[in-house]
């Protein structure tokens, strides 16, 4: 690529400008599937995968917790283990 472009300082204004759109698309989609540690959402279905998965429990029993006890993370997880 910089063997394409008429000088060096092209090619490394390029390389930082590649590396910052880079770093900020993977930053944005890292927050955007970082779930709250604090509620447990069951509205979306991505989210309830993941807290089945990160509890060890079926979609049923976790939506049973959460009406029970309410979206609190703790609150279902000690549910959960009732």
């Amino acid at each position: 690529m910089c063997l394409l472009l008429r000088n060096w300082a092209d090619c490394k204004l390029i390389e930082t400008y590649l590396r910052h759109c880079c770093l900020a698309t993977m930053e944005h989609k890292i927050k955007e599937r970082t779930h709250d540690t604090r509620t447990v959402d069951v509205a979306d279905d991505y989210a309830i995968e993941y807290w089945t998965v990160e509890l060890n429990t079926s979609k049923g029993k976790l939506l049973a917790a959460v009406a029970e006890v309410g979206d609190a993370f703790e609150d279902v997880k000690r549910q959960l283990k009732k």
